[in-house]
């Protein structure tokens, strides 16, 4: 959870809340069913340097293009909901349309990998 108190640079929550704003930006609509997390990530990411959002905004957008490259015209006609699911080591993220699932993972360290199933 976030603390207004305590001042955390966590950096897989920082990249989570990018991934999710930059990947939910590919569906014609993306809803998340977790409003508190999601609200979490975003306090996380406005902590961020502007300049460092920027730059981690820029990597992302550019794997995103490379990853979901075969199926970006089908996903800009779909909605989808956004699934937020922090685990142990990982932070995982799945944009589930019914037909194609998006997803991203995020290690502690702020490193991501993302796949379409």
């Amino acid at each position: 959870m976030y603390k207004f108190t305590e001042k955390v640079n966590n950096v897989q929550k920082q990249t989570a809340y990018v991934l999710y704003m930059i990947l939910g930006s590919y569906f014609h609509r993306s809803v998340c069913g977790n409003e508190a997390l999601e609200t979490t990530l975003f306090l996380h990411y406005r902590d961020m340097p502007v300049k460092r959002q920027e730059q981690l905004e820029e990597r992302v957008i550019r794997d995103a293009d490379k990853a979901l490259e075969n199926v970006r015209d089908v996903l800009c006609e779909m909605n989808c909901d956004a699934v937020l699911v922090p685990q142990k080591e990982e932070f995982a993220l799945r944009f589930e349309t019914g037909f194609e699932t998006v997803q991203a993972v995020v290690d502690r360290k702020g490193c991501y990998r993302i796949q379409v199933r």
